[in-house]
């Protein structure tokens, strides 16, 4: 009877990596904590830009018309002329409109402070107010609707009294999702606007007509309107998102070196510590055949075992965190986006690229000899 011998594929690459257990969870480890940094800045800013863009992205409006080249509300100032509401009723596609008065203010309640967006709108008909509606009462002149998280903050509620550009208002209502880390919204009747000494009219709202394209409705305001800045709602909030990325860039910028950095070191040193502790088997496979090519994929395949798990661990240590943190923080939403994890995950092959290049000549240098060699 002949006997077959069946050949058996021993994964060298994972069980050389993996050979001292304390060591490779050290390596994964010190690689996500790297990545885990990159990938919580960018949920901060996610969700940061996410709750600064609340209310642009639900409000109702397809077109926002603005002061000729404004093109954001964040750290904006918009001025338009009143008159500009009648010419753009008459323009063809104009559903409703809705005109909005706006600054930016110190909210103060005793020894408490908030900067707010102060949005004033016409509480009569409802249009630029609070998106998801009023816990109370819509304001009338004197007084305001705040967000919920900064009553809290300020400890105040329905009844009390804040400061507003130097003016007593009371608080009628309570909004939510206003509050960010950096700031807070605030929502007035645009008749008190008048008793501010600010602008009227900062910017307009333009709601569409059913079966009205948004981008054709913009594009025949903008000809109507050649003294303002016309945009659809997604260009306005595409707008916003760009600024808020170009002020975090640099930071970001920053934090991608240094995870790239520490990523590439703990590989490097690793990836030459299991070559230098394997290097009397890798000869051993040199001397029953293997090419230096496959020791080099060998090593190409520790690196990738190396930043796969660790970006893995990062994700999932980042998605705890986000869902975590808003219950002890509410002005710290976190938002995990996909492709930042596709990125960290291209950073991280990267870095394990480069640094599998530091064993490397180890690798394709070994001497088959030295397998059979006595060490002493």
């Amino acid at each position: 009877m002949t006997s077959v011998i069946t050949p058996v594929t021993v994964p060298l690459a994972r069980r050389s990596l993996f050979a001292d257990r304390r060591r490779a969870i050290l390596a994964v480890s010190g690689v996500a904590v790297a990545l885990a940094l990159v990938l919580l800045f960018d949920a901060v800013l996610a969700g940061a830009s996410d709750r600064v863009t609340f209310y642009l992205r639900t409000s109702p409006a397809d077109v926002f018309i603005s002061q000729k080249d404004v093109t954001t509300m964040h750290m904006s100032s918009s001025s338009l002329d009143p008159t500009i509401v009648s010419t753009a009723a008459r323009v063809d596609g104009v559903y409703w409109l809705a005109p909005l008065a706006y600054l930016t203010a110190t909210l103060t309640a005793a020894d408490h402070q908030q900067l707010s967006y102060v949005f004033g709108y016409d509480t009569i008909s409802g249009g630029g107010g609070p998106p998801g509606g009023v816990d109370g009462a819509p304001p009338r002149p004197g007084h305001v609707v705040i967000d919920r998280v900064a009553a809290e903050q300020l400890k105040v509620g329905l009844g009390d009294q804040v400061m507003l550009v130097g003016r007593p208002f009371t608080i009628s209502g309570l909004s939510e999702d206003g509050t960010s880390i950096t700031n807070t919204t605030s929502y007035i009747d645009i008749r008190d606007f008048a008793t501010l000494g600010r602008a009227p009219l900062s910017y307009l709202l333009v709601g569409a007509r059913p079966g009205t394209v948004p981008e054709d409705l913009a594009h025949r305001l903008a000809l109507a309107l050649p003294q303002a800045t016309v945009q659809t709602r997604d260009e306005f909030v595409g707008q916003e998102l760009a600024l808020i990325n170009d002020m975090a860039a640099d930071v970001m910028r920053l934090m991608n070196v240094i995870a790239f950095i520490l990523a590439l070191a703990v590989i490097a040193l690793v990836l030459s510590a299991v070559t230098r502790a394997n290097l009397r088997s890798y000869a051993v496979i040199g001397a029953i055949g293997a090419r230096p090519a496959r020791l080099v994929r060998v090593l190409a395949a520790q690196a990738v075992w190396t930043a796969l798990p660790a970006v893995a661990a990062a994700t999932a240590l980042t998605l705890l965190i986000a869902a975590v943190l808003p219950r002890f923080a509410e002005t710290l939403p976190l938002a995990v986006r996909p492709g930042a994890v596709l990125q960290t995950t291209a950073a991280a092959l990267l870095a394990a690229a480069v640094g599998a290049l530091v064993p490397l000549r180890a690798i394709i240098r070994v001497d088959a000899a030295t397998a059979f060699r006595r060490t002493t």
